[in-house]
């Protein structure tokens, strides 16, 4: 995709970072490629009390939703 789109091309998943500063001209993608529903980006693996991955993808919500982070987490 990236190659595809040339060096003015911004991935973005949530875009709370690159959409105020969009606003505020302090980056001008040409381009923006959105990345939000790549699963791979969505999920939460590894074993409780060991590693847990959280995916870049994931909301906070989904996050303190997750009956395994619930049950291992209990303060998230």
């Amino acid at each position: 995709m990236m190659a595809d789109s040339g060096p003015d091309a911004m991935f973005v998943t949530g875009g709370t970072d690159l959409y105020p500063n969009m606003k505020r001209r302090q980056q001008t993608p040409k381009i923006v490629i959105g990345l939000a529903q790549l699963k791979e980006l969505r999920r939460i693996k590894g074993k409780l009390k060991e590693e847990v991955v959280l995916g870049a993808g994931l909301t906070l919500n989904e996050v303190t939703d997750d009956a395994r982070i619930q049950r291992g987490y209990p303060a998230v």
